[in-house]
């Protein structure tokens, strides 16, 4: 599988040596990378912001909405925001040292390692990405020096070459294809995706600003004026400027790179998190015991305005569940737990209830000085992503994976071993293969001739469909039920 580099799935492979091959295998050091940047990103911002300001950075990122949707899967850009952080602050320490006494080289062959570790996470732009900030910031201030002497070029391009491509070139020398694999994934997946969409994933030049308006919540609103005051160099202690400038160049090159690739996902742009949570928190260590500006007020208004627009939501919510097939017609069967009756308790009322009362709270607070506003964000936050984590996103597995995983057992079960289960008018299930082990096949509900093959006599065959699809094919007469869970049937057919 040449569409990644390798180091997320040496991750998932350490993961499951220790906890078998299962979600907590393959999350946990995701998680963990995740943990880990916020840690990172308090130590580097200490120096710089202080205290005060290394704290904000940690709870602004630890609060948005994005970062705890990422530090919960297993993706690419978790490992890569880690090893970018760790790039770019160990970039400025390295700056910091030379201003201060000449050194620095040490730091910035750490940032180098980092690079590297990036470059085996997800490709070129470990390398790029980099490079591009560094280069920026000799032009702005008109100086070479440290970057290309000889005591921090010449040693840090080889630690970023030789770890980042090693695996490239290891695998060259050692894959019966040799060096073939280098097609499919740099020339397919770095180019491709680059000039024209892949798998449906388009999007406009500016997809990201509606992106990382959602992402970051609930700091969003407070970004821009952030970002400004970065860029209109209005901090005034040199270290604590230069601290952000680094991390802000850097997510100027990510944002402009991915908003002009062809293939876009909300994903891609994780790496700008940790940047804005800098440029945040430092606004906000800067205006601590102060009433806000006219920007912060109206940042402080519409984010009372989404808590209390979301409140309403998830106030509606099990109305709109009990009329979901009125709502949305047949569409609702792609999703077969939708159909079964779904009990959510008091989860939308103490969902609705926890914003609502953010944004009452932040709206009397308009005018308040700024910890007041911090904790109040922080606070809702927190209990909503609480509720999250431990309320919605266990009832939407329990209506829309668990049966599915449910049935993919029932199947396993019932098959010799070698054997494949065939999916039924629903595709891309790829848990079912994840949980069995076997490989799946895909037939229309609507080929007749796929589904001859189903019942062409010619050994046992399994197959999952769902309740709705199964009316379709009962009129053949080898279909024998064996099991049904939440929406989704699972038959016998050839015998």
């Amino acid at each position: 599988f040449f569409e990644k580099p390798p180091l997320v799935y040496w991750a998932q492979i350490i993961g499951y040596k220790i906890f078998g091959v299962g979600p907590w295998g393959a999350r946990i050091l995701n998680a963990g990378a995740a943990l880990a940047l916020l840690f990172a990103l308090f130590r580097f911002a200490r120096p710089a912001l202080g205290s005060r300001g290394a704290w904000l950075t940690a709870i602004i990122l630890g609060t948005s909405l994005e970062y705890f949707a990422l530090a919960r899967v297993t993706l690419t850009d978790t490992f890569l925001s880690l090893w970018f952080v760790l790039c770019f602050g160990w970039f400025h320490r390295a700056r910091v040292q030379f201003d201060r006494d000449g050194g620095g080289h040490r730091a910035f062959w750490l940032a180098c390692t980092a690079a590297g570790l990036a470059t085996l996470t997800k490709g070129a732009i470990g390398i790029l990405l980099p490079a591009a900030t560094a280069v920026t910031l000799m032009v702005i201030e008109r100086r070479a020096r440290p970057v290309l002497s000889w005591r921090w070029f010449v040693p840090g391009a080889l630690i970023l070459l030789g770890l980042g491509l090693s695996w490239y070139v290891a695998l060259g020398f050692t894959h019966p294809e040799g060096f073939g694999f280098m097609k499919e994934l740099f020339l397919e997946h770095h180019v491709g995706r680059f000039l024209e969409p892949m798998q449906g994933h388009s999007g406009p030049f500016f997809y990201y600003l509606p992106v990382l308006l959602v992402g970051f919540l609930p700091w969003s609103p407070f970004a821009v004026g952030a970002v400004v005051r970065a860029a209109r160099q209005q901090i005034p202690a040199r270290e604590r400027a230069s601290f952000v400038q680094v991390f802000l160049i850097f997510a100027a090159w990510t944002l402009l790179l991915f908003s002009a690739a062809g293939t876009k996902l909300p994903n891609y742009v994780a790496p700008l998190l940790p940047a804005l949570a800098v440029a945040v928190a430092e606004r906000f260590d800067a205006r601590w015991g102060a009433a806000p500006s006219n920007s912060e007020r109206r940042g402080t208004v519409l984010l009372a305005g989404i808590f209390g627009a979301l409140a309403l939501i998830f106030a509606g919510l099990p109305i709109v569940i009990a009329n979901l097939r009125s709502i949305i017609g047949d569409k609702v069967e792609k999703e077969p737990g939708l159909l079964e009756p779904i009990a959510l308790g008091l989860l939308p009322a103490a969902t609705a209830l926890v914003l609502a009362g953010g944004a009452i709270l932040l709206w009397r607070a308009r005018r308040a000085k700024t910890e007041r506003r911090i904790l109040t964000v922080a606070g809702t936050m927190a209990l909503f992503l609480f509720l999250l984590g431990t309320g919605w996103l266990p009832t939407y597995d329990k209506i829309a994976q668990a049966p599915l995983r449910d049935a993919a057992r029932t199947a396993d079960r019932a098959l010799p071993r070698g054997e494949p289960i065939y999916l039924v008018g629903i595709r891309h299930k790829p848990s079912v293969r994840y949980v069995t082990g076997r490989r799946t096949e895909y037939l229309s509900k609507r080929d007749e001739a796929a589904l001859a093959t189903l019942f062409d006599g010619s050994g046992l065959k399994v197959a999952i469909t769902s309740e709705g699809n199964l009316g379709r094919i009962t009129h053949r007469s080898t279909i024998v039920v064996i099991g049904r869970h939440n929406g989704y049937v699972v038959f016998t057919a050839g015998r």
